[in-house]
């Protein structure tokens, strides 16, 4: 007999189906606010979409990067689903981190005087290997 309580990452793939499926059988227009898995000492919330990007450094402060963080809570063998989240939160507006918001990141750790090299070296990472590399439109331009 198996034991009747989950362990934490198995909450959390139950709560990504059941937010999955809530996503599909509600209206999207009606529905304004996302389920944000659990990072470090920060505990799962539930925020606007504007708070999120779809892919981001996962150091970003300003904004949930939803793509590492459903990552994280994701089994190996239930990566596939990421596809799945990408239309979702696509059709929702979510979009990639954007150049500007990864110069907000950096505006705030140094206003802060926050001295997080991982953070840093995080946004200048993602900035080369994805902003910069990535189609016009990912950067703003149209």
């Amino acid at each position: 007999m198996s034991d009747p309580v989950l362990c934490y990452d198995e909450f959390n793939t139950l709560l990504v189906d059941h937010a999955l499926m809530f996503y599909f059988k509600s209206h999207l227009d009606t529905f304004d606010s996302v389920y944000v898995p659990r990072r470090g000492n920060r505990e799962p919330l539930w925020v606007g979409f504007g708070e999120c990007v779809w892919d981001g450094p996962i150091t970003m402060s300003l904004k949930y990067p939803l793509r590492p963080l459903y990552s994280s809570i994701l089994a190996k063998d239930q990566q596939n689903r990421l596809h799945t989240l990408i239309q979702l939160f696509g059709r929702c507006g979510v979009e990639n981190a954007s150049w500007k918001e990864l110069v907000s990141e950096l505006e705030e750790l140094r206003d802060n005087e926050i001295e997080d090299l991982d953070a840093v070296v995080a946004i200048y990472d993602y900035m080369q290997s994805y902003v910069w590399n990535e189609p016009k439109k990912s950067i703003g331009v149209r």
